[in-house]
């Protein structure tokens, strides 16, 4: 079996514990966040902070559940449909 990629491709990722965390890494040039939200609901309001501050949001793995997406991207299986 050859090496696998995703080692090397997220060796520059940062996980992030706090909210405060995104401004801080904004202020040393980070322009884009992909975020995979642990839940559902209130995210589209740290999507947007961080685009109030400029920043490119990706929401990984699932879509706020909200009636608006504030993400500029989303990457999500539609699970029921996919089953």
């Amino acid at each position: 079996m050859p090496d696998q990629p995703w080692p090397q491709a997220g060796a520059g990722s940062v996980r992030l514990a706090s909210h405060g965390a995104h401004s801080s890494l904004g202020a040393q040039g980070y322009t884009a966040f992909g975020v995979f939200a642990v839940s559902q609901v209130d995210t589209n309001a740290v999507f947007s902070r961080l685009k109030r501050d400029g920043m490119v949001v990706a929401s990984l793995g699932s879509c706020p559940r909200e009636t608006t997406n504030k993400a500029d991207f989303c990457l999500a299986t539609d699970v029921e449909v996919a089953a």
